[in-house]
Formats: C-alpha cells, sequence, structure tokens
C-alpha cells in the first residue's frame, strides 16, 4: 500500500467495533484524497473486523499486541502506543493520521491540514499536560523516520514518546482549534459551540472550520451516554451533504 501522498489512517481499538464504525464512515464521507486504513484491534473482535471490511482493499486488520488487555495498573497508556507502533510498522504511505476509535468527521479538511504538514514536525487536536493527543494527530512520516522514531512505551504520551522527541529536539507542531483545550493546553471546556448535541465530548475546527468531534473515553461511559453518542452520530452521518 503506497502511493506519492497517500495518507494511512491507523485506529487502535479495544472492545469498540460501534464506535469504529462511525468513525470510519465518517472517514469514508468525508475525507476526499487517497487513503488506507489500518485497524490495531486490542480486543477481541479481529474477525468481526474482517468480516466487516472484506469488501475493502485499502483496509488491514490487524490483532494487536497486548492480546485483549487495554490497560495494566501503573502503565499509563502503553497498550495503545503499542498498537500505534504496529501500525506504523505495517505501513508505509508518506503521511500518517493516528484517529482515536471514537471521533466523528463533521466536514471535509485535507486541503485545510495536508499544507500545515509540509514544514511542522506534526498537526494535533490538542496539547494538554505536555502531551500531544492522539484524537488527531497527522505527520509525514519521513519526519519520524528522520529520528528512526516510532511510538513506543518511554513516555506517558499515549502516542509513545512522539511529544517528548518533538519537545526535546524543539520540532514545531501546531495545534488546532479546540473547544476542550486552549492551544496552550489549559482546559476551558466550551461546549456551547459544538455541532452535534452531546452533553459532552469536544470539537475540533481548522479555519474557523469544525471538522472532528472527540467523543471522549467511550469504553467508560454509561450505556444511555454510549446510545445517544451512537444516535447523534448517526443522525449526523444521515443528514450532512456534501
Amino acid at each position: 500500500m503506497n502511493h506519492s501522498n497517500k495518507i494511512d489512517f491507523i485506529i487502535v481499538s479495544f472492545k469498540n467495533t460501534e464506535y469504529v464504525k462511525l468513525a470510519l464512515e465518517s472517514v469514508e464521507k468525508f475525507v476526499d484524497h487517497p487513503f488506507d486504513v489500518t485497524i490495531i484491534d486490542n480486543g477481541d473482535d479481529v474477525e468481526r473486523y474482517k468480516e466487516i471490511y472484506k469488501d475493502k482493499d485499502n483496509y488491514q486488520i490487524l490483532k494487536g499486541p497486548q492480546d485483549g488487555v487495554w490497560k495494566k495498573p501503573g502503565d499509563g497508556s502503553i497498550n495503545h502506543s503499542a498498537g500505534l507502533t504496529m501500525g506504523m510498522k505495517n505501513t508505509s504511505n508518506p503521511i500518517v493520521c493516528f484517529l482515536d476509535s471514537d471521533i466523528l468527521f463533521l466536514d471535509t479538511w485535507t486541503e485545510d491540514i495536508l499544507p500545515l504538514i509540509e514544514n511542522v514536525f506534526l498537526v494535533s487536536n490538542r496539547f494538554d499536560r505536555s502531551i500531544c493527543r492522539e484524537m488527531f494527530m497527522i505527520f509525514k512520516r519521513e519526519n519520524f523516520e528522520k529520528y528512526d522514531l516510532y511510538p513506543d512505551a518511554t513516555h506517558i504520551d499515549s502516542c509513545g514518546n512522539i511529544t517528548k522527541v518533538a519537545a526535546e529536539n524543539r520540532e514545531s507542531c501546531i495545534i488546532l482549534e479546540n473547544t476542550a483545550f486552549t492551544m496552550q493546553g489549559q482546559y476551558v471546556g466550551d461546549k456551547s459551540k459544538h455541532i452535534l448535541n452531546l452533553p459532552h465530548g469536544e470539537q475540533c475546527s481548522i479555519n474557523q472550520k469544525p471538522f472532528f468531534f472527540h467523543y471522549g473515553r467511550g469504553e467508560t461511559r454509561p450505556q444511555e451516554t454510549i446510545d445517544l453518542w451512537n444516535k447523534e452520530a448517526r443522525r449526523y452521518l444521515d443528514d450532512t451533504t456534501i
């Protein structure tokens, strides 16, 4: 899977197939650029994903390195980092985009975002507690290969040591407008601008245009909140035309 300017979308999943299906449906709807998808399943849904996406030639499903264990006490998000490492090592397109499994694209965005990554180390939706978050993180693969860098477990970041390396080497990062945190990593939690009718989550914009929504730790929410997310995400995807 290679293309001169193709995107590798990498998603790490843990027992949240319904979220992933919605996220990838929004990718299909709002990404007007050549792409491949790699799902790293850290749970037990590998065969289900293979069945769902069996007709998609640009999708690959990999069994995650943690064999059904999402987190262990004291290890932060090491398992998520390990999944991203597997995804990086099993893809080869020149552009890489990490996506959380509980995100939903709201509009087209590639023409706005892709020019930004030409001259910076990475573009992310959030920077808080000295960590660039992986809900949406996009970068040129060559930037990481320059450091022989793949996400690993040496830093508290759920993306491994990406933020640490960026800081130590004074690499430039672009943090996009977000309703949960400022570009300086200060919490604001402003839900008044949200397109989706939800009492939680965060929305990210580019050039003042909302382009994705992050639901946030869906596996820890009560079922009624999960159902609300599924209903609202489905409504938005069905009602929006581009």
